[in-house]
C-alpha cells in the first residue's frame, strides 16, 4: 500500500489498484481507464467538498481495486442532514457529470468514444452507490432520514441486511461469469467481499456514535468544559426523545429545552442535563425528555 499526504488527506493507494490500472493501460484500455478515474475522482470529490463545507472531518481516501472510497469520520456521530448531505454528494455530482458529458458530446468537444464511456461510468457509479444498502451512499442517506432511536435501530438492521443480500448476488454473478467463460471478473468480485466484510463495521460503529457523539460535547479543556459556541432555545414536547433533541444541536453548542406538554410550557431544561440522564440510561427503551425536565410525574406514571 502507498501513502501519502494531499492536502490535509491522508491518500492510501492499494496495491492491487496498481496492479489493476497498469493492466488496463498495457492492454491498451486507456479510454475506458481514463473515462473511469474521471468519474471516480468527480465522485469522491464531491464527498470531499460537502465534507469541508459541512465541518465533518476526513480521514483518508482510499484508492481500491474496485474504486475510491472516503474515510470519514464515524458517519452515526454526525447530525442528519451532514450525514445526508455528505453521502449524496458523490451520486448527484455523477448525475450531474452525465448530463455536463453529454452536452459537451452534443457539442463536439468530448471525442465520441470517450464522451460515451464517461456517461457510463457516471451512470454505473451513481446507480450503484444509490442502492439502499450499508455502507453505500444510498444506505447511508436513508440511515439519517430516521428520525427515532428505534427507527436508527431498524433502519440499520435493514440496510446492513441489504448489504450482505448484495455482496451474495454480486459474489453470485462472478462465480456464474467464472463458470461460463473460465475468467473471474475480479470488478465484481472484490465489491461483493467489501459489503461483506462491512456489516460488522457498521453495527460497530453506530453502537460507538452516540457514546462518541456525547463525549465530544462533554470533553474536558484544562479541568472544565469547553465554552458553548452559541447557546438556544428550542421548544420539545415532553414525549420526545432526549437523544434526539440533542441532535438538534451542533458540537459544543448549548441549549435550554422548554418542555411543553399539550401546548403548555411546564419546565426548562438544560442540554447538559439531557447528556447526564443519556450517560447514566440503561434502560431499554429510549429516554424521554419528561423523565429529565419532570422525574417526579416519571415515577408516578411508572408506579401507576
Amino acid at each position: 500500500m502507498i501513502r501519502f499526504r494531499a492536502g490535509d488527506t491522508n491518500v492510501r493507494v492499494h496495491a492491487l489498484a496498481l496492479l489493476m490500472l497498469a493492466l488496463s493501460f498495457a492492454l491498451g484500455a486507456r479510454v475506458e481507464l481514463a473515462a473511469m478515474l474521471t468519474a471516480l475522482f468527480a465522485h469522491e470529490g464531491a464527498h470531499l467538498l460537502a465534507a469541508r463545507l459541512l465541518r465533518v472531518r476526513v480521514e483518508a481516501l482510499d484508492l481500491m481495486p474496485f474504486g475510491g472510497a472516503l474515510t470519514l469520520e464515524n458517519p452515526y456521530r454526525l447530525g442528519r442532514w451532514q450525514l445526508f448531505g455528505v453521502s449524496l454528494a458523490g451520486p448527484l455530482a455523477n448525475l450531474l457529470g452525465l448530463v455536463a458529458t453529454a452536452a459537451l458530446a452534443w457539442w463536439a468537444v468530448l471525442p465520441p468514444l470517450f464522451a460515451l464511456e464517461l456517461m457510463r461510468f457516471h451512470l454505473m457509479l451513481a446507480a450503484f452507490n444509490l442502492l439502499p444498502a450499508l455502507p453505500l451512499d444510498g444506505g447511508r442517506a436513508l440511515f439519517a432520514l430516521a428520525r427515532t432511536s428505534r427507527g436508527r435501530a431498524r433502519m440499520l438492521a435493514a440496510l446492513t441486511g441489504c448489504g450482505y443480500a448484495l455482496a451474495a448476488a454480486l459474489a453470485l454473478v462472478a462465480l456464474l461469469g467464472w463458470a461460463h467463460t473460465g475468467t473471474m471478473n475480479l470488478a465484481i468480485l472484490l465489491p461483493a467481499v467489501f459489503l461483506a466484510a462491512s456489516g460488522s463495521r457498521e453495527k460497530r460503529s453506530a453502537a460507538l456514535g452516540t457514546a462518541e457523539a456525547l463525549a465530544e460535547r462533554l470533553r474536558l479543556e484544562r479541568g472544565a468544559p469547553e465554552r458553548p459556541r452559541r447557546m438556544r432555545v428550542l421548544a420539545v414536547d415532553e414525549e420526545a426523545d432526549a437523544l434526539e433533541a440533542l441532535r438538534a444541536l451542533s458540537p459544543r453548542e448549548e441549549a435550554l429545552f422548554a418542555v411543553y406538554r399539550g401546548g403548555t410550557l411546564v419546565r426548562l431544561v438544560d442540554s447538559r442535563a439531557l447528556e447526564r440522564a443519556l450517560l447514566r440510561d440503561d434502560a431499554l427503551q429510549p429516554l424521554k425528555v419528561r423523565a429529565v425536565a419532570l422525574p417526579e410525574a416519571s415515577d408516578r406514571g411508572a408506579g401507576a
